[in-house]
């Protein structure tokens, strides 16, 4: 009689709680990776800083379609997105900088927001890895017609879902012959989920800060490809607001000089080109406020400096101060029309150091200078325009001869 084939029963090992605990920490580990990833895009934390009611928009160059012109703007893309998270820049969705501004809520202080428009294809496909790697959310505003049109320039509407669906981006819808966009707000932000109609105004493009809570027009700036990053932030620092005491400076980019500001005195030179009799610099962080005192003072002064006080440069209207070589000059221009209100006999330092205080609050103007009893002007109601500039010009009848050295500029907001 045959014995009964025995089968060993199957080895299974038996897991020490040190396994298990390996095991775990590989789960938990692929489930937080999962969860970056699928996050990317998401706004950053807010800064601790006090909260500020404007933001920045940048609206960044699309990518070309030749292979070294793409990986030009791509690298450029990664400089920017370096230089902007070197200096604590918050990123974040369109749509929720507008429902924090019209909400009252405040915002970081360094908040930007990222937007391209027309959005192409080879763009949004070229910056979406990197905008993911820096978790940068970013707007897309692209153009309705081309995309039902099935324009092979832009994504399909499917593959735009997607990128919906994941909350990649805020998705922006322009029609260009109406001059407007439907936004549609991203699944990763804070903003409620109903879409905005915004306008689009081309002349938005000349500035970048968006400091009126609920408007409905954005002011941008086109961001230069021939930029580098710490350019890109010299740029913007021309748009903070000025709040308090502070110093004024000017930086030159890319042949031009901007305003900006800096933490103590930083005297700079006004001096006119070759081909020109003046030159001038404003300073965007001062646009809209109404009262203020400047103190000036120059190493030398050849020829004629001017002060712009609530000057719309567009209408050519506003309050001028101009300290001549022979008079103290109080103008209220208007188009090609100028008012003089003050026409007062003195003898300036011409090539020599220079400094006079001005203040005005309401529409009462005070001047003063060396040598010189403090001048009181009144203003007509309503002279100036409500919201314009400040801005610094030096202007001679010969070419290239205007010029301030070691010019310094200090600005004083005056409560309304």
């Amino acid at each position: 009689m045959g014995h009964a084939l025995s089968v060993a029963p199957p080895y299974r090992k038996k897991w020490a709680a040190k396994e298990w605990t390996a095991l775990a920490v590989l789960v938990l580990g692929a489930l937080a990776l999962q969860r970056w990833l699928l996050k990317p895009f998401q706004s950053h934390p807010t800064s601790p800083q006090p909260g500020v009611d404007w933001f920045l928009i940048l609206r960044l160059p699309e990518l070309q379609y030749n292979r070294l012109g793409r990986e030009m703007g791509e690298e450029r893309l990664e400089q920017w997105l370096t230089a902007l998270q070197g200096a604590r820049y918050t990123p974040m969705f369109l749509s929720e900088a507008l429902a924090r501004t019209g909400s009252g809520a405040p915002l970081p202080e360094k908040t930007v927001v990222l937007l391209y428009q027309p959005a192409l294809r080879q763009t949004i496909e070229g910056v979406y890895p990197l905008l993911a790697r820096h978790r940068f959310p970013a707007t897309l505003v692209t153009q309705s017609e081309g995309i039902d049109a099935d324009d092979t320039r832009f994504l399909s509407r499917h593959r735009l879902d997607a990128f919906a669906e994941e909350g990649c981006f805020d998705m922006g819808f322009f029609g260009a012959s109406s001059m407007t966009f439907t936004l549609r707000p991203s699944r990763r932000g804070t903003a409620p989920q109903k879409e905005l109609q915004l306008a689009w105004d081309p002349m938005a493009e000349r500035n970048v800060l968006n400091a009126v809570a609920g408007s409905r027009t954005l002011n941008r700036l086109n961001v230069n490809l021939a930029w580098t990053g710490p350019q890109l932030l010299q740029r913007l620092a021309a748009e903070a607001p000025v709040r308090s005491m502070t110093h004024l400076t000017a930086t030159r980019l890319l042949r031009r000089l901007w305003g900006t500001t800096a933490p103590a005195d930083a005297p700079f030179d006004l001096q006119a080109d070759e081909d020109y009799r003046a030159a001038t610099v404003s300073w965007n962080g001062l646009k809209g406020r109404k009262n203020l005192r400047v103190d000036i003072t120059a190493a030398s002064i050849m020829d004629e400096l001017w002060i712009y006080l609530r000057y719309d440069r567009a209408a050519e209207r506003g309050l001028r101060v101009g300290f001549t070589p022979g008079y103290i000059l109080v103008e209220l221009a208007d188009g090609g029309k100028k008012d003089r209100l003050l026409s007062l006999p003195w003898t300036a330092p011409q090539g020599r150091g220079f400094s006079a205080a001005i203040t005005l609050a309401g529409t009462r103007l005070r001047i003063a200078a060396p040598g010189e009893p403090e001048r009181t002007v009144e203003l007509p109601d309503d002279a100036t325009p409500k919201h314009a500039l400040f801005a610094a010009a030096v202007f001679s009848k010969i070419r290239a001869v205007a010029r301030a050295q070691g010019l310094n500029i200090t600005a004083t907001p005056i409560p309304e």
